[in-house]
């Protein structure tokens, strides 16, 4: 092959390259940026993992109307969705009303009311990532 020859193979490949490049660069640029979305997003849950927590200072039933009142009281940096909020009493998960608005503010509290409850031994509380509390110092009235 001769010099000439070369030259020409060498610039049909470099301009074949640069062609590619090119070509790929939008297909790149936005499978970068999806990759640092879902990095922040990743970062955002983690965030809010860390900053979620909440206790019960109170779980009251009155024996007489089967009504079990319990307060929920946000103890993290999170705004929790009172709908994302899920309690079970002795393991089963029970339906209840909430007084005030949809969320927990941090160092807020809220009043879960459950009718028909009776003979109350556990009480678990699940929030939003999966976080619970549990008591069974049910404080009963009559």
């Amino acid at each position: 092959m001769s010099g000439s020859g070369v030259a020409v193979s060498a610039a049909v490949i470099t301009l074949g390259l640069i062609s590619g490049l090119m070509l790929a660069g939008p297909s790149l640029d936005s499978a970068l940026n999806d990759l640092k979305d879902a990095r922040q997003g990743a970062t955002d849950e983690l965030i809010e993992i860390k900053g979620t927590s909440f206790e019960v200072p109170s779980v009251k039933l009155n024996t007489t109307t089967d009504v079990l009142r319990i307060n929920v009281r946000n103890t993290g940096s999170t705004v929790i969705g009172l709908s994302d909020i899920e309690v079970l009493v002795n393991g089963t998960i029970t339906a209840f009303q909430r007084s005030g608005g949809d969320f927990l503010y941090p160092g807020m509290t809220s009043e879960l009311v459950l009718n028909g409850i009776s003979g109350t031994a556990t009480v678990r509380i699940v929030g939003p990532w999966g976080i619970s509390v549990q008591t069974d110092e049910v404080e009963l009235k009559g």
